[in-house]
């Protein structure tokens, strides 16, 4: 085995890039070859996604057995050369470990044990590295890898396949492993910013526990948010521009059409695509424009995994030849596939690949439970909904309603259908379609953003909340409700003249004038006219807008001219306009204060927009001031009058 040390700050150095250099394993007696490669398609979602697809036990033995040669005490001799202490005429490992100040004895992965590092702070988490006694709370590598697994829902078999590819050694059959090859082992949180192209490691995340862990998280963030109308990354379902290597190297790149999720979180994650060198020599180098990330991924899932092959039955039948489609239920019971969507949703054409035959006798004494539903649950507790061969779980029965559901709705499927799907990102009351329109799901409905402000408004902001991923036809089946407007919108119900301004998602309040309109900046031109169906979503407050509103910081406000505001100070309210009573202002809306023009804190001397006229206002009234002599006796001058709106300066009594 060849074998290439590192020091801490170079230790994962673009494995993605110079993988192939790091990288050494014996070649398969059926090796793969660059016919077998596909660029779209390096792993199925089932297989990347499958948390169980190992036991803590299964994963120890294949450590056990890929390092088998573990040589702890460096007696062998050492493939780096290095200085001969022992005089003898050969140089061991032992030596050259002492010669670079990390002296014998060397703790291989499979014996590994590590205190779990669960958040990001400096400093390497305590081990049993060097001989030293296990730690108390520490966990064997072995653990570490399953736990992040099952924590992300990310297949043991991919974290292991990963950490032979970013771990310089690999650690995955290194015999004598350096301390800081367990700095950065999963090359999480280490982009390609360095110098020329080179890993830029992020030192709060070394460790082998959080780097495992860390991956296992990334990878399930890229296919959870891959949905997401703002992902700007690689998408499944879509080409993708994919680099042959850092763009320092100038090698360009080409379009991908990306098949699986699984797929687009591993382009994500490693950014490049092996050129034809790299495939040409599948277990060697390629040029200078190779990049070896992905390609070993494949590589070496193949090599120690196998490939996937797809199930060789189907759930699916029809009756003596006829046109109608039926799936069997659990017990004595089936249901009817009443269309092609409904066939893809449960896995036809991705995982299963035909329709059978049976005769009537099959369903003669079965009970017939009506049309398929898009939600299902395999003899256990968990309702999913089921899309594109995909299982969704609904996390919680609120969820499960909001979708226009109720328990009871679900298909009672055979657990061993559970085959032919993938598990994904559960279901959620944020949800974007096929053309990346993202809806609110909620009461039954499903409401589209009506735009960006739309879609950032709500606390929290709608677009912070992680989504769902859902095909046209899931959604079709649920019925459309009002579009979600943003704070501040102006609608008016048909051809009413009454004009509404939205509040939230759920609510509008009237906005009782024209004048009061023009003070807040609003033109009548901007008024959206939405149906009665869609108003009943709008609950209509009690209250009218007012130019009188309630700040953030619970003091007053006024609105003013063109879309103007002031802030009034409560010692002014005390000695000037004592009619403001703060307890009974509207709450502003942040989108609507956010536009409005700040004009500072408003003062006892105001005139109205448009006129000359200045007014004194003391103990709730206003007075006229006479000249500017009078208003110079009175030690003011001009620039200490507020403008403020006509309808602001009707609601103050005269004295």
């Amino acid at each position: 085995m060849s074998k290439i040390h590192y020091t801490l700050a170079t230790i994962v150095a673009a494995a993605g890039i110079v993988g192939a250099l790091i990288f050494s394993i014996e070649k398969p007696v059926t090796a793969v070859s660059a016919k077998d490669w596909k660029a779209g398609n390096i792993l199925s979602d089932r297989e990347f996604t499958d948390k169980n697809a190992m036991s803590v036990s299964q994963i120890q033995s294949f450590l056990n057995k890929r390092l088998a040669n573990c040589d702890p005490s460096g007696s062998q001799l050492s493939e780096l050369g290095g200085p001969e202490y022992n005089k003898d005429g050969k140089v061991t490992r032992a030596e050259y470990g002492r010669s670079i100040g990390n002296p014998a004895p060397f703790t291989c992965l499979n014996n590994y044990y590590e205190v779990p590092k669960t958040s990001p702070k400096p400093g390497f988490p305590a081990s049993n590295y060097g001989g030293k006694s296990i730690p108390q709370g520490a966990k064997s590598a072995a653990q570490l890898i399953y736990d992040a697994a099952q924590r992300y829902s990310i297949s043991p078999k991919v974290l292991l396949v990963k950490l032979a590819t970013e771990s310089a050694g690999p650690l995955t059959g290194d015999p004598w492993p350096m301390k800081s090859q367990y700095t950065y082992v999963m090359g999480a949180r280490c982009p390609d910013s360095g110098p020329g192209g080179s890993a830029n490691c992020d030192s709060s995340y070394a460790g082998f526990s959080i780097q495992m862990s860390e991956a296992a998280k990334l990878l399930r963030g890229y296919l959870t948010n891959m949905d997401q109308s703002w992902w700007p990354y690689k998408k499944q379902g879509e080409q993708n521009y994919i680099l042959l290597n850092v763009v320092e190297r100038g090698c360009g790149g080409n379009n991908v059409y990306i098949q699986s999720k699984a797929t687009a979180a591993l382009y994500t994650y490693t950014p490049y695509q092996p050129n034809a060198a790299a495939l040409s020599n599948m277990y060697g180098t390629g040029d200078r424009c190779s990049a070896y990330g992905n390609r070993n991924f494949w590589r070496v899932y193949n090599d120690w995994f196998g490939r996937e092959a797809a199930p060789a039955d189907t759930p699916f039948y029809r009756i003596n030849g006829g046109k109608a489609v039926y799936i069997d239920g659990v017990g004595s019971s089936y249901y009817h596939v009443d269309n092609p969507n409904k066939l893809k949703a449960y896995g036809y054409g991705k995982t299963i690949s035909q329709i059978t035959s049976k005769s009537d006798s099959h369903i003669s004494n079965r009970q017939y439970k009506g049309v398929l539903p898009m939600i299902a649950r395999f003899e256990g507790t968990a309702i999913y909904g089921v899309d594109r061969g995909y299982q969704h779980a609904f996390t919680s029965r609120e969820t499960l309603n909001e979708y226009g559901y109720q328990v009871g709705d679900e298909a009672m499927l055979p657990s061993r259908l559970t085959k032919y799907f993938s598990e994904h990102s559960p279901m959620r009351t944020i949800a974007s379609g096929d053309l990346n329109k993202t809806y609110l799901i909620t009461s039954a409905t499903k409401r589209y953003f009506n735009g960006p402000s739309a879609y950032r408004s709500g606390s929290p902001n709608y677009s912070a909340l992680p989504g769902t991923g859902l095909s046209d036809y899931f959604l079709s089946k649920i019925p459309s409700g009002a579009r979600v407007y943003a704070p501040g919108d102006l609608v008016r119900v048909g051809s009413s003249p009454t004009v509404y301004m939205i509040i939230d998602a759920n609510n509008r309040i009237a906005i009782p004038s024209r004048a009061v309109m023009n003070d807040y900046g609003f033109s009548f031109d901007s008024v959206i006219s939405i149906s009665v169906k869609d108003a009943v979503y709008y609950k209509l407050s009690p209250s009218s807008l007012d130019i009188l509103l309630k700040s953030e910081d619970e003091s007053a406000s006024i609105v003013g001219p063109q879309g103007s505001v002031f802030k009034v100070s409560p010692r002014l309210i005390n000695e000037s306009y004592g009619f403001i009573n703060t307890n009974k202002l509207l709450d502003a809306p942040s989108r609507v204060t956010a536009i409005l023009k700040q004009n500072g804190n408003l003062t006892k001397l105001i005139r109205a927009e448009g006129q000359a006229a200045v007014y004194l206002v003391d103990n709730g009234t206003r007075r006229s001031i006479k000249s500017r002599q009078e208003l110079k006796s009175l030690g003011y001058t001009m620039e200490n009058v507020s403008d403020v709106s006509r309808l602001f300066l009707q609601k103050i009594p005269t004295r």
